[in-house]
């Protein structure tokens, strides 16, 4: 276990992102490198594959509100590190390594590409914005944290106009309900008991 956990770690340096900074052309790497390749390919080739509109969209109890267990406490313990809202983003806050969310910042999901991380305290809103060269590029992902008077719910809605719309929908929809109920757990073991 140990040597694949290296393995992931060492390859979370081969994505491709491309920027101008300060007019000074930036090329990181960062990923894996056969999904670099890949992602490049399809970028330069402007190929579409099932390109439309596509929306998923799931809501999850949480947990009964507690004293120290609250939405925002699970706001908050969701903004800790990129890769609890960004699935495989093994550097995240501005290229650190499991770095937190950062307001603007970037992550970079090992298999999909880029992606952009805000939020929008006020609303307890998390959003996530694939960015150019990533498979799903101009799609979002929307988690918010809410509650009622006794419970805490996590609200996930992904959307956008991009190609694999079909698998976006599926996949898409699997993997963020898988990574919201395992950060529900994580987040449930570690708070305080009624």
């Amino acid at each position: 276990m140990n040597k694949f956990y290296a393995v992931l770690l060492r390859s979370a340096q081969y994505v491709t992102r491309t920027s101008w900074k300060s007019r000074q052309y930036i090329r990181e790497y960062r990923g894996i490198p056969i999904m670099n390749g890949v992602r490049s390919a399809w970028k330069k080739l402007d190929l579409e594959v099932n390109k439309r509109p596509h929306f998923y969209y799931d809501v999850k109890l949480v947990g009964k509100i507690r004293p120290g267990a609250d939405g925002p406490a699970f706001f908050k313990f969701l903004k800790t590190y990129s890769v609890t809202t960004v699935p495989g983003s093994f550097k995240g806050g501005d290229n650190m390594m499991f770095g937190p969310r950062t307001q603007g910042g970037n992550a970079v999901a090992m298999f999909g590409g880029p992606v952009q991380t805000t939020h929008d305290d006020d609303n307890m809103v998390l959003i996530n914005y694939a960015m150019p060269s990533h498979f799903f590029e101009g799609g979002y992902v929307f988690i918010r944290v809410f509650q009622d008077d006794v419970n805490v719910y996590a609200e996930t809605i992904g959307f956008g106009n991009n190609n694999f719309a079909w698998f976006n929908e599926w996949f898409g929809s699997i993997l963020f309900k898988a990574v919201m109920k395992f950060n529900i757990v994580r987040y449930n073991i570690w708070q305080p008991k009624e």
